[in-house]
């Protein structure tokens, strides 16, 4: 079969992933429905800003420190001021994560939790030790689908009048 790229639209583009590339589809099933409000591109992670959650592809080979995390959480302060949200980190990549980094990710106090979204079984028990560092809900997910279901659950439960 061959497809062409789509010219525009959401459905079209997610048609065109479908085929062209199963794993991205899976990753970026989430545009669907779903509206980017800012990109950023440091030199270590691509992070996607939406309403009430940050979405995080960290690049190949980094090892995630507390000095990566206080970039981030001038985005997240900037973003989500009075407002509560979730990180979810999409782990495509191959990188090691700084236990440290939880805790001081665990002093912000409008963060609800931590989406793991991987479907690499080392990723799996990865997030299992790293559930050890932190102080706030962290959970695994195979697609951002669930996470971003898993988000919606925790967010409903501590709306901010």
């Amino acid at each position: 079969m061959n497809y062409k790229k789509p010219r525009s639209g959401y459905y079209n583009i997610f048609l065109y992933l479908i085929h062209k590339n199963p794993r991205e589809y899976i990753l970026k099933s989430h545009i669907i429905s779903n509206q980017m409000i800012k990109l950023y591109d440091f030199e270590y992670c691509r992070a996607e800003i939406y309403d009430d959650y940050i979405l995080v592809y960290i690049n190949e080979g980094v090892t995630v420190s507390p000095e990566h995390m206080s970039e981030l959480n001038l985005v997240t302060r900037s973003h989500f001021t009075n407002k509560y949200f979730v990180y979810i980190a999409v782990r495509i990549n191959s990188y090691t994560v700084n236990p440290m980094i939880y805790q001081e990710s665990s002093k912000i106090k409008n963060l609800l939790g931590v989406a793991i979204v991987s479907n690499d079984p080392k990723q799996k028990n990865q997030a299992k030790i790293e559930q050890v560092f932190f102080e706030k809900k962290l959970k695994q997910f195979d697609t951002i689908k669930d996470a971003l279901e898993w988000k919606d659950e925790i967010i409903k439960k501590h709306k901010i009048d």
